[in-house]
């Protein structure tokens, strides 16, 4: 009965021998074979649930499959395989072979030998670090030693992770470091093309700031990035040898390339602006693409599956998009279709057959190298296209131009009606008695007719010739002139709660042959805009005077710590109607920046600017100009000279524009000046005559006897009173004038109660405090603090100490009965002299 059990075995075990499927037969090696093919000797085992181990693989050798090539050559559905060959070696003496598995594109491969009883473990692929492989190889390569008629039997665990082909080689180790050395010379030649491009369009870049050469460049170098953790050579010569590529590398590289490949196709089409649907779909594709690598590290394959279809589903739709544009007679579509055909017809199908749609051939593999072929012609196209946009750019520059010539035109005709247009719209809004209804509107309507006049005159001219800036030259002393400046343009930065240091060196005593007018509208304009762009910031003046006896240079700076100018705006922030900001500033022409560069130019400097946006901004320039003598001295009879003590300072206002005199006479009344008028020049001449004044204020341009005339009387008539140019035009002295012959101030119509009101207080209170040193910082402190009894008291120690400067006093005390705080703490501000060079 022992038979039974055996019976038993055979009846159960006999269906499985049954379905044994044939092994391939062994490989018989020959001993001067330099390269076998082993692919038909393989049987293949796939493992869906990534999990068997050697002894699973082993416990399955009957459920082994002969391997065909189809099978060899995986898609995005493939896992883990097992591969199973068994050699016979012919030779008769010992030999070495390295068996290469399958391709750089593997993840890993788990390389076992039997060796007797046991089994010889090795690994290599992308994912194993470079200090755990057997043979340093882009490919996972495993040295085997081949015995006299002996059988070897191998195991190949292959992680595919992915597309890979599984084909198996026998190689002789010279034989294959030779062949390899070949294909790295080929990848680097490959990868230092892709380097060289994408330099290239990086310098583009850098030289044209157009982000269309920026996004090639990123292009070509996620391409050499790729093709270079593909083909495993970036794990193998550029990684850490004591630790793996991170198997998710693939991805973002790709992602990388495809990304900047869509943004480069958007911009050579120009599709935002001729195909904004098409762009849409790019645009769609793009963030598809996004998803796909952000799934990769989690599920490689579905990841890598949505960004291939997004790639083919792109690059067709690129092509389709590069057809209609070159029928639509775009100007470089044949260009860009030629290069577009090029790089993507390969790699689109490669990646369907990566997708199993199509069956892979060998020119797939080359799809990377179509791009570096490619890469010239896109960059050719986009240089091309950023020509043609340079052309247009420079005739719209022109038509700007144009526009620049108009408005420099407008001048001071248009200030005049405007001014007496506010004028009277504030009296009636105000109700005044001095003015009725009737009169408002008919000098409204007046004016409003002559401004009509003058704005077509304006066009008339516009229309034939483009105007041009004066500079008129006299003499100028610089400090105080630049104290001036200082003491003004503080006032104003404070309000904004701002600091300004002045630092002002060198040769500073002495008087230069410069248009002072128009080199303070150079300062007050840089002043102006850093103080708008600068909040709880500090602004800087720096004049640096280098004098000799003939010429003067003066190097000027202004800098602030505010928002600074956007890089892509700082070239053309001289050019007319350009702003650096747009947001949180006020509104203008944008002519105040080009206007000083005309000016600076004409003055024969130069004006640069340097800026980082969020730390600031800069602006420099220098002059050489000429010195001439100082100017005379004011003794101090001159600085006394001028009625006895009163109430109110006895001011005189000269304008031929009946109007605007009259606002202006209300405006210094009410602020408690004693005013009398004159209705030209001539006036201006007999009243200067007879009557002794405080101060006078007078218009530039009128009939028979300009204001030029009203100063050289008042000069000579009157030597300490301070005279006040009210004009619509910047000051434009006779040929004929003395250098030394200049007014003590110059406002601008039409201007603000407010500035009018603190120039002339300031003047009156400083012509009558004369060289008597009274401490106007601690006035003006006890000002803004509102401290009124605190002001009473140091006005009456005024007095006690100081008896030669009634009218002073008597005046500040005025300002402070009427509570004209704001007025006043301006006005001693500037009285103050505060030091120039603070922080």
């Amino acid at each position: 009965m022992w038979f039974l059990p055996l019976l038993l075995l055979l009846a159960v075990s006999g269906p499985a021998w049954a379905d044994k499927a044939p092994q391939p037969p062994a490989a018989s090696i020959p001993a001067d074979a330099v390269l076998i093919d082993l692919s038909a000797h393989l049987s293949l085992l796939p493992d869906p649930t990534q999990s068997f181990m050697l002894d699973d693989a082993l416990a399955r050798l009957d459920e082994f499959r002969p391997a065909s090539r189809r099978d060899l050559i995986t898609t995005f559905s493939a896992g883990v395989f097992w591969l199973h060959v068994r050699l016979h070696y012919a030779g008769s003496m010992p030999a070495t072979r390295w068996l290469v598995a399958g391709t750089a594109k593997s993840l890993r491969v788990d390389y076992y030998e039997r060796t007797g009883n046991d089994w010889l473990v090795l690994h290599s692929g992308r994912g194993i670090a470079r200090d755990e492989k057997p043979i340093i190889a882009v490919d996972p390569v495993f040295p085997l030693a081949l015995m006299p008629g002996a059988e070897h039997e191998v195991l190949l665990r292959v992680d595919a992770r992915g597309a890979t082909n599984m084909e198996t080689f026998l190689w002789e180790p010279t034989a294959y470091r030779f062949a390899d050395s070949i294909d790295l010379m080929k990848l680097s030649a490959l990868l230092s093309g892709f380097v060289v491009c994408s330099l290239l369009a990086l310098l583009a870049f850098l030289r044209l700031r157009e982000t269309q050469y920026l996004w090639l460049g990123l292009m070509l170098f996620g391409l050499a990035g790729l093709e270079a953790s593909r083909q495993n050579f970036l794990s193998t010569y550029l990684w850490f040898a004591d630790r793996p590529l991170p198997p998710f590398t693939l991805a973002p590289l790709a992602l990388l390339a495809f990304f900047s490949l869509s943004k480069v196709v958007s911009h050579a089409l120009n599709l935002p602006g001729s195909m904004p649907r098409a762009n849409r779909l790019l645009t769609v594709l793009r963030w598809a693409a996004v998803i796909g690598a952000l799934i990769a590290p989690f599920q490689y394959g579905e990841g890598v599956r949505i960004m291939s279809l997004a790639v083919v589903a792109h690059n067709l739709a690129t092509i389709a998009f590069t057809i209609e544009c070159w029928r639509c007679g775009y100007a470089n579509a044949r260009i860009f279709l030629l290069a577009f055909f090029l790089a993507l017809a390969t790699e689109t199908a490669r990646q369907m057959a990566n997708l199993g749609w199509l069956p892979f051939v060998g020119a797939m593999a080359f799809s990377t190298h179509f791009f570096l072929l490619a890469a010239p012609l896109i960059l050719v196209g986009l240089v091309e296209r950023t020509r043609q946009l340079r052309e247009r750019l420079l005739v719209a520059e022109r038509v700007q131009a144009a526009k620049s010539a108009f408005f420099a035109r407008v001048s001071h005709e248009l200030r005049s009606p405007l001014n007496t247009i506010l004028g009277y719209s504030r009296m009636l809004g105000r109700n005044s008695a001095k003015l009725s209804l009737a009169e408002g509107t008919r000098g409204i309507e007046s004016s409003t007719l002559r401004l009509l006049r003058q704005i077509d005159e304006l066009l008339d001219e516009a229309r034939a010739e483009a105007g041009q800036l004066r500079i008129s030259p006299g003499q100028l002393a610089l400090r105080p002139w630049l104290e001036e400046i200082a003491q003004s343009t503080r006032i104003v930065v404070e309000e904004r709660n701002n600091h300004l240091n002045c630092h002002f060196q060198g040769d500073l005593a002495i008087d230069i042959k410069a248009d002072g007018e128009r080199l303070r509208q150079v300062l007050d304009n840089l002043l102006a805009n850093a103080n708008r762009h600068t909040h709880n910031g500090t602004l800087s003046l720096t004049c640096q005077a280098l004098a000799d006896a003939d010429e003067a240079v003066l190097n000027f700076m202004v800098e602030d710590d505010g928002e600074g100018i956007p890089v892509e705006t700082l070239q053309s922030i001289f050019e007319p109607f350009i702003r650096g900001q747009e947001e949180g500033c006020e509104r203008g022409f944008g002519l105040g920046l080009p206007i000083c560069r005309e000016l600076v130019r004409q003055m024969g400097g130069e004006i640069s600017a340097q800026s980082t946006p969020g730390q600031g901004s800069q602006f420099v320039f220098s002059l050489r100009l000429p010195v001439i003598g100082p100017s005379p001295p004011v003794v101090p009879s001159q600085l006394h000279a001028g009625p006895p003590p009163s109430n109110s300072p006895h001011i005189l206002l000269v304008d031929d524009d009946a109007g605007y005199l009259d606002q202006l006479r209300e405006i210094c009344e009410d602020a408690g000046f004693s005013v009398e008028t004159a209705s030209g020049g001539n006036a201006a001449l007999t009243q200067l005559r007879t009557g002794e004044w405080h101060l006078v204020v007078t218009d530039q341009m009128m009939p028979e006897t300009d204001g030029w005339s009203v100063l050289r009387e008042a000069r000579a008539l009157q030597p300490g009173v301070p005279v006040v140019l009210l004009s619509s035009a910047a000051p434009r002295p006779p040929e004929n004038l003395p250098t030394d012959m200049r007014f003590d101030a110059t406002l601008l119509k039409p201007g603000s109660s407010e500035a009018i009101l603190e120039t002339l207080w300031h003047l009156v209170i400083k012509v009558a405090t004369g060289e008597t040193k009274f401490d106007w910082g601690e006035l003006a402190r006890l000002t803004r603090e509102g401290d009124v009894s605190a002001m009473e008291e140091w006005i009456a120690a005024g007095r006690a100490d100081l008896t030669d400067c009634d009218n002073a006093l008597i005046w500040v005390e005025s300002l402070v009965n009427r509570l004209e705080l704001p007025l006043l703490a301006r006005v001693t501000t500037k009285l103050a002299c505060l030091p120039l060079a603070t922080g």
